[in-house]
């Protein structure tokens, strides 16, 4: 069984390589950047289920911002629910990049996190 060491070591290697992957993706330029920005859902509202959901597309260095925000976004928020995940739709089309320096970096991160 794991020590609560332990796991927080292991949170904190993944805070640290989704930095260095933020980082990284500050970096490089980007062709085109769309963020969908879904409504928060309050710890009240977590049980009901929405007849509609509002969507906010979000384009350019502001959409950029937001989705390399949203890599960090793991903590519960005061007054919103814990039991709705919260999800980042998007899409980030980056220019002259080392595809396979990428996904070592990604594989890295998604490796540390099932750990």
């Amino acid at each position: 069984m794991s020590t609560k060491l332990e796991i927080r070591s292991q949170f904190d290697l993944v805070s640290e390589l989704t930095h260095l992957f933020c980082e990284e993706l500050k970096e490089v330029g980007f062709h085109k950047a769309s963020y969908y920005q879904l409504p928060d859902i309050d710890i009240n509202d977590e049980k009901k289920v929405p007849s509609s959901i509002s969507v906010q597309k979000i384009e350019g260095d502001d959409a950029h911002k937001l989705i390399l925000n949203s890599f960090g976004d793991f903590y519960k928020k005061t007054g919103l629910s814990s039991r709705v995940l919260k999800r980042h739709p998007g899409l980030l089309v980056l220019k002259d990049v080392d595809k396979q320096h990428f996904i070592a970096r990604i594989n890295q991160l998604n490796k540390a996190k099932a750990d």
